[in-house]
């Protein structure tokens, strides 16, 4: 019993170190089939499986294990805006809206959570919202470059936006 029990541990570290460097690799078609026999008790594997989908603008596939992911506890909120931007990728819009709106909610002082949030809104076409989200985020990093030239894009497209309406 104890050898059987110490290969399925060996065996479960093993599925999960190599989940974990197809992932750090960038690779989510070779990561997935090892992030899959981790399963849903594997918070952190499908939490890195989703975000990498996610950043290859697969958020249709990033569902299968964010949605798992954000149930089996209490997710960050960075977790819940990730999820955000993965509904937005796979156009269910109002999904979309209401997981950026609870993850900025949760947020606390976090500017990375608003700036993804704004992310999954701008997906959505909801350029109201995300530049709210862009100017908040800005509050909490005044520093951050890429913020601002988030905010300034955003505020370019809208102007340009607003030429072609008259």
């Amino acid at each position: 019993l104890t050898f059987a029990l110490r290969e399925a541990l060996y065996g479960l570290d093993a599925i999960s170190g190599v989940a974990r460097a197809y992932v750090e690799l960038g690779d989510p078609d070779r990561a997935a089939p090892y992030v899959d026999k981790l399963g849903p008790s594997n918070t952190p594997a499908m939490w890195a499986m989703g975000e990498l989908l996610v950043k290859k603008g697969r958020g249709a596939e990033a569902l299968k294990y964010l949605e798992p992911a954000a149930a089996a506890g209490s997710p960050p909120s960075i977790g819940i805006a990730l999820l955000s931007v993965a509904y937005a990728q796979s156009a269910q819009l109002e999904q979309a809206t209401t997981a950026a709106r609870v993850a900025v909610q949760r947020a606390g002082g976090t500017a990375g959570v608003y700036d993804m949030a704004s992310k999954a809104m701008i997906i959505a076409q909801r350029p109201i919202e995300a530049r709210a989200y862009l100017q908040q985020a800005l509050l909490l990093d005044p520093t951050s470059e890429t913020i601002r030239h988030a905010l300034e894009a955003l505020d370019t497209a809208l102007a340009n936006a607003k030429k072609r309406a008259q």
